[in-house]
């Protein structure tokens, strides 16, 4: 099991990464919603214009959606630090390896279970 002076690295970490991401999404959408960017077919754009403007818009919230995700996976891994349950792998119940865990500190699995889990895919 973790130490408090480990886990409690790991939540600086989470916490770090967390409003990094609200900070990047915030922007992005800021940039997104701007007068200057807003074009419309009516707008005298040409048909590939307006196709290259909507696949952006597309790539552009997919893009917010993963960052969504992953602060959900951030709060999880906060909830599991505050339960004394972080570090644990949810398939084996093995402790996940602190070396994955600096690499990917919201991780569920350990590489093992991670591994056959990408297998099975």
């Amino acid at each position: 099991m973790y130490t408090e002076t480990i886990r409690r690295e790991f939540a600086k970490r989470l916490y770090e990464k967390k409003d990094e991401l609200i900070c990047r999404s915030r922007s992005e959408m800021k940039k997104r919603m701007a007068a200057e960017n807003r074009q419309t077919i009516g707008a005298g754009l040409e048909e590939g214009d307006c196709a290259f403007s909507c696949h952006s818009d597309y790539l552009h919230f997919r893009n917010l959606d993963s960052q969504s995700a992953v602060i959900k996976q951030i709060d999880s891994a906060l909830d599991k630090i505050r339960t004394g349950s972080y570090g644990i792998c949810e398939e084996c119940s093995e402790e996940i390896a602190e070396k994955r865990l600096k690499i990917l500190p919201f991780a569920t699995l350990c590489r093992d279970c991670q591994e056959l889990l990408e297998e099975k895919a």
